[in-house]
């Protein structure tokens, strides 16, 4: 009646069917047009990427090395410095700690240009 497709996968555990793309957004850091007025989301694949997911898993970062900020334009820079210890993750939002999940149907076909 609603139309609505039904996706079974993705009911309990989206992260765990492989069925979600990742979004970073930051919270602080560089200042910028990101959704928490940080620089823009980095996405776990490039504009124009054929494994490119409508359906995304947010996660939220932090700067704990304030002394080390700096754009980052893909996933591999962001889980670098996550795993120096740059970075604090969050899945979601840092108050709730658990995941977040979002549908964006249209594709980021802009190149991650964004300047400090």
């Amino acid at each position: 009646m609603t139309k609505t497709a039904f996706a079974p996968r993705l009911h309990a555990k989206p992260r765990d069917a492989g069925a979600t793309g990742r979004t970073n957004v930051f919270m602080d850091g560089v200042e910028g047009s990101g959704p928490m007025e940080g620089q823009p989301s980095v996405f776990d694949s490039d504009p124009g990427d054929p494994v490119w997911r409508p359906y995304w898993d947010h996660f939220t970062y932090s700067w704990a090395k304030k002394d080390r900020v700096r754009v980052l334009r893909s996933e591999r820079q962001v889980h670098a410095a996550r795993d120096a210890g740059e970075l604090k993750d969050s899945p979601g939002t840092p108050d709730e700690r658990r995941g977040l999940y979002g549908q964006c149907p249209v594709p980021v076909t802009a190149p991650a240009t964004f300047r400090a």
